[in-house]
């Protein structure tokens, strides 16, 4: 059946896309430094036939029920150049492995920066993180000329370059990516599947 996790801005929940039921997620016990109460960039996937998010970089949940978690599995986080591993596409399997592409944010003078890069994972308990990125496989800037767009919500302009990876597919040596830009726009990005997997590079640890 088709489904999707999605945020309301502070929790997380569960829907089915056929038949419109919803209900909300209960997260695991929070683990990073950043930590603001708020729920969301949780990677998705399904091993064994029971959904399963990695909640962050080394820690992944199992919600056999869908609704609250019952197992967990925590291993060494990945260390990456450009800020803090957050969430992205859903969770691939390709061959032996989990592929997801995360976003991450870092400041250059006043502004917020985003970009994307991309991290392999043992697809078996518990999921060690094998190689990543290292540089990011694209960041997010302004079209040449563009003026900074107004924010979806029209509360504030933009200030922040954004992207934000939301879907992976993979078929025939070709990724096709969807990928949001300003919180405003989608963008598909198609790239040779092997020359993804040639910028992955062995983890560095914490």
């Amino acid at each position: 059946r088709p489904a999707c996790l999605f945020n309301d801005g502070y929790q997380m929940w569960f829907g089915w896309l056929d038949t419109a039921e919803c209900h909300k997620m209960k997260p695991p016990k929070p683990d990073f430094e950043d930590y603001d109460g708020r729920e969301k960039n949780w990677t998705p996937f399904v091993h064994n036939k029971k959904l399963h998010v990695i909640y962050s970089p080394g820690h992944v949940v199992q919600y056999a029920d869908l609704k609250t978690p019952n197992k967990e599995w925590k291993t060494e986080a990945p260390v990456y150049n450009y800020g803090a591993i957050r969430g992205g596409t859903q969770a691939v399997k390709v061959g032996s492995k989990l592929y997801t592409i995360f976003h991450s944010m870092h400041r250059s003078g006043p502004i917020n920066v985003y970009t994307a890069g991309m991290m392999e994972l043992e697809a078996k308990q518990p999921f060690n993180v094998l190689r990543i990125t290292q540089d990011p496989l694209w960041k997010a800037t302004f079209h040449p000329g563009a003026n900074i767009p107004d924010a979806p919500h029209k509360a504030k302009r933009m200030v922040t370059f954004v992207t934000f990876p939301s879907h992976l597919e993979v078929k025939d040596n070709e990724a096709t990516i969807i990928a949001g830009w300003q919180d405003a726009s989608d963008h598909i990005i198609r790239l040779p599947w092997d020359e993804l997997l040639s910028h992955l590079e062995v983890v560095k640890k914490d």
